[in-house]
Order: C-alpha cells, then structure tokens, then sequence
C-alpha cells in the first residue's frame, strides 16, 4: 500500500469509530411544568433595595447627569454615588465655587427621590506637597484644610447629602499620590473629615 493510501484508510477508521452512534442512548430530560400564580397585588419589577445605587461621573455636564439620574430612578435604585473634586470647589483659599453641587447634583438627586454619596477627594494644588510624579489624587500637606473643606460641604448639605465618602481607594498607589497607600495616615484624614462632618 501506498503511505497516502494508509493515511486516507487510517482516517477513514478513526472517523468510522468516532463516529458510531452510543452503546446507551442519551436520557432525555422531562419538559418542564410552569405554574402560574394569580394575585391582585402588581408585581414589583423594579429593584428595590436602598442599599444599591449607580455612581455617576458626569461632573460638568449637567444634561448627561440628570439623564444619568433618570435612568438610575427608573432602574429602581434609590442612592447615586458622585464624584467631587475637591480641587474643583475650593481652587484657591479664598473661598468656594459650589454653583454645580448647588444648581446640578444636589437639587437633580432630590428632585428625583435618590438619595445621595457624595465621595471627597482630589486636593487642590495650593493644598498638596509638588514633587516629580505627583497624582491627580494626592492627599493634602495639611489633613485640617481637608478637614475644613469636608466640614463646610457637610455644614452647607446637611440633610441633603445622606454620605459622604472620604477619599477613594485610598489602598491603591494611584490613588495616594503615586505614593506607598499608607494605612496610618488615611486613618488620620478619615478622622478628621469624620470629626468636621459629623
């Protein structure tokens, strides 16, 4: 015999023994039976629960939040977590630019019933150390002005704002100024905005 021949004949074989139908045939599943189940109470499709929540990060623009916000409301959800830079409400010491918590996120969260996060962080450059690498989410020099920016957004919001987060992934080295995350240290930030807030 010629080798392509053996070769077609071996194929020919191995697909002839692979191909043979199952000594046992293949148990077929029962259908099953669905029950339907008359009430007078509606269904609720909408998920309940308080304790979920969608966050958003349209920060400066005010048509995509409150579109964002609707779509969050008709999900069922009941808490929207948004970003806030604190670099974007206090860019200086001389006081505080608070026109978007005011006119957008705030009054766009209540009008809609959802209950609102507000998660505190990003220091502004007057605020943190400048060295080579620094991160857009540096934890300030000075944790009292961190202090004091979380105490005047508590004080001004206070029963309008139901959280508020202090810093984000503070575990993360991008997210503590490109530094080693430090344990001690943002335990001593947690506590001060902690103090100002409550």
């Amino acid at each position: 015999m010629k080798p392509p021949l053996r070769l077609s004949l071996l194929i020919l074989i191995f697909l002839a023994v692979a191909c043979k139908p199952p000594d046992d045939p293949i148990p077929t599943l029962p259908t099953p039976q669905t029950t339907s189940i008359k009430t007078d109470e509606p269904i609720n499709m909408l998920f309940a629960s308080p304790a979920y929540g969608m966050h958003l990060t349209t920060w400066w623009q005010p048509d995509v939040i409150w579109r964002d916000m609707d779509l969050v409301k008709e999900m069922g959800f009941g808490w929207v977590k948004q970003p806030v830079a604190w670099s974007d409400i206090e860019k200086g010491q001389d006081g505080f630019d608070w026109y978007f918590l005011d006119e957008v996120i705030v009054p766009g969260a209540e009008s809609r019933g959802l209950k609102l996060l507000l998660r505190l962080d990003r220091s502004p450059l007057w605020a943190v150390e400048e060295k080579p690498g620094l991160s857009a989410n540096t934890p300030p020099q000075d944790f009292a002005d961190y202090g004091d920016f979380c105490g005047q957004m508590a004080a001004r919001y206070r029963g309008r704002v139901q959280a508020y987060q202090v810093w984000n992934e503070p575990n993360l080295h991008r997210e503590w100024g490109n530094a080693k995350p430090d344990p001690v240290a943002y335990t001593q930030l947690l506590k001060v905005c902690y103090e100002a807030i409550k």
